[in-house]
């Protein structure tokens, strides 16, 4: 018996051309959705902080007197009970009085991605909002 007119016959075959195909392409459709729902959540993420800026400044200027709005550490308190879903936990908050806009925050909170970790440091996302 001879093994050619197998060897022949399974060159031939199309049997599993599929599964091969898609071994090929499945990986790149992975990486893929992976990456439009980091960059959906990296969006999410920037207008998250927008909004928690625009309550801090909100609370320092409609109640200058609030206890919430005293400090940076009570800053960064009402800023994660305002928004509890987003891990403020090293975020910098600054604010300054400004002529031209009244009470301006300034915040910058570290974000790392999460389907990746290729090693890099985090992207700083910032946000400022102004209130007179």
């Amino acid at each position: 018996m001879s093994g050619r007119p197998f060897l022949a016959r399974l060159w031939r075959s199309r049997d599993g051309a599929t599964a091969v195909e898609f071994a090929f392409v499945a990986p790149v459709l992975l990486a893929l959705l992976l990456g439009v729902m980091e960059i959906g959540r990296a969006f999410w993420s920037q207008a998250a902080l927008n909004f928690v800026v625009q309550q801090v400044a909100r609370c320092e200027v409609v109640s200058p007197t609030n206890p919430h709005c005293d400090s940076a550490a009570d800053i960064k308190t009402y800023a994660a009970t305002a928004l509890p879903s987003v891990n403020l936990s090293s975020a910098t908050f600054t604010v300054t009085a400004n002529p031209a806009c009244g009470t301006q925050v300034t915040a910058a909170v570290p974000y790392g991605f999460l389907a990746w970790k290729l090693g890099k440091s985090p992207l700083t996302m910032s946000a400022q909002a102004c209130h007179a």
